[in-house]
């Protein structure tokens, strides 16, 4: 046996740095190479933890060998007490050992769970590149919310018209098998498989630091609900991720909550990014954002309020100030753009 606390306790940038990843002010390019410019690896050195934005994945020191050398639990743990001269055997205190055969079991659930929602993006990028925008989808946007053509074209804005056909199309290209997986198909009350959208949407891609798209979420069009539609068992993404390879360093970057409200931000001139739901901001995202001034533009009501409170107290962890902006007179800020004609 292993004592895992004890494990779990080693400094996570030495755990790092043993296996061979050059870490810089606790960031560092993925150990799967799919950074090209900005590196999507950072190091909570404070809570002992890691995680990458571009693969959507992090934990302790024990995971990150597990992740880079490809091994199994048991053998990461060996490697780390190996590596840093740690016996193992029984802890002095029984609470912080455990079966390890039971561990693993645990841990294959959960391996096999995260399998069968993993995301494709190729299979993402084939599905926005098959879709266009449709006249009631255009008018919606250019219509009713005041955008214009070029932000439409900047976000790679499409649509779904015709949900039976799309689903049709992306049996016979990828199959259902692929398309569960990823989160476009679901298993209905009927135990059959279905699209995810069953109506008309106004599809909204979701570019990553590589300008790949990672996630997609559908936005019904009029008033049907829900209004947005995610990923079947996908985690969410943080939406125009990619701004970060726009902008320099002090410049400001707001968050916004949802995103309408980034596509306002850009044709009001602002660089932003979305976070979907009140709830939904990682502590540990606020890594990727330290070199940059933040202003958090909040919903006008009570769920904006904490969503606006969580994201300031992530940064606060750190040691670093946000402004929080406050609009007047408006729900949100693509009310407050289209009231001005912005």
């Amino acid at each position: 046996m292993y004592n895992l606390e004890e494990l779990k306790s080693i400094l996570v940038v030495e755990v790092a740095e043993r296996l061979g990843i050059k870490v810089t002010k606790n960031k560092a390019m993925c150990f799967n190479n799919h950074d090209k410019k900005t590196p999507s690896l950072s190091f909570n050195t404070k809570e002992n933890y890691w995680y990458c934005f571009g693969c959507n994945e992090g934990g302790n020191p024990i995971q990150l060998v597990q992740k880079v050398l490809r091994i199994n639990f048991v053998d990461a743990c060996h490697w780390l007490s190996k590596e840093f001269s740690i016996t193992s055997g029984y802890s002095k205190d029984r609470s912080l050992t455990f079966n390890m055969n039971q561990f693993i079991q645990g841990h294959k659930s959960i391996s096999e769970k995260i399998d069968r929602a993993n995301p494709h993006i190729e299979v993402y990028e084939w599905l926005v590149n098959y879709c266009t925008l449709d006249t009631n989808a255009y008018k919606y946007l250019v219509k009713d919310r005041k955008f214009n053509k070029e932000v439409i074209m900047h976000f790679n804005v499409k649509s779904i018209e015709n949900p039976t056909q799309v689903f049709h199309k992306a049996k016979s290209v990828w199959g259902i098998d692929r398309l569960l997986k990823c989160g476009l198909a679901k298993i209905s009350d009927r135990d059959t498989p279905v699209f995810i959208w069953t109506s008309p949407v106004i599809l909204f891609p979701f570019y990553n630091l590589d300008n790949r798209i990672e996630y997609l979420q559908g936005r019904q069009i009029g008033d049907r609900e829900p209004r947005y539609i995610n990923l079947n068992g996908i985690r969410t993404h943080i939406y125009s991720i990619n701004v970060l390879n726009q902008i320099g360093k002090n410049d400001f970057l707001y968050i916004c909550e949802g995103i309408t409200d980034v596509l306002s931000a850009y044709q009001m001139g602002i660089k932003a990014i979305g976070i979907l739901g009140a709830n939904n901001f990682k502590d540990e995202w606020v890594y990727y954002f330290t070199n940059y001034r933040i202003r958090i533009i909040p919903d006008s009501d009570k769920g904006g309020n904490e969503f606006a409170i969580n994201v300031q107290n992530a940064f606060r962890k750190i040691g670093k100030p946000v402004q929080i902006i406050k609009l007047k007179d408006a729900k949100d800020l693509t009310e407050y753009r289209v009231r001005r004609c912005v």
